[in-house]
């Protein structure tokens, strides 16, 4: 039997950016990646094997792409100026990432990414063109911290 999955509403939510959904730019607007490993091995002699949890496993990577100018843009830079300007001060990022996937039938299932302890890794890049590449309206920021909590419901 096929399996069929409906996806594009999901939602980025961060308590810096209120309207963050509705100024996103476009392709990969947001995108999450995990760089690290939850469970180290090593295995020994005989066969032995010994695990180990590293914390560093729980670390995301998160690239947010947004209209330059837009509310957004204005409020995530305003959140790095004030990093760069006060970082002992810094108070972090938090939010969560929804993603929610449909079957075609109506039913709905989300998976909700919980985000902890973030902060704007480095300044927002920016490039003019004068043949008309659309990457000038977008401003790009690299947000690291902790995932929290992941659920599924």
């Amino acid at each position: 039997m096929a399996s069929f999955s409906l996806t594009g509403d999901d939602q980025i939510i961060l308590n810096v950016a209120p309207n963050l959904t509705d100024d996103l730019a476009d392709g990969d607007a947001v995108s999450i990646t995990i760089p690290n490993d939850l469970v180290n091995i090593q295995v020994g002699k005989n066969g032995n094997a010994i695990y180990a949890k590293d914390e560093n496993g729980n670390r995301f990577d998160m690239e947010v792409r947004v209209l330059k100018g837009s509310g957004s843009d204005d409020d995530l830079l305003r959140k790095y100026l004030a990093t760069k300007a006060n970082f002992s001060g810094s108070t972090f990022i938090t939010g969560q990432f929804v993603k929610k996937l449909g079957d075609g039938s109506g039913n709905v299932q989300s998976y909700t990414y919980t985000l902890g302890g973030a902060m704007i890794r480095k300044a927002p890049e920016t490039k003019a063109n004068v043949n008309g590449d659309t990457e000038q309206s977008v401003t790009v920021y690299n947000i690291s911290g902790v995932i929290t909590d992941i659920n599924i419901g």
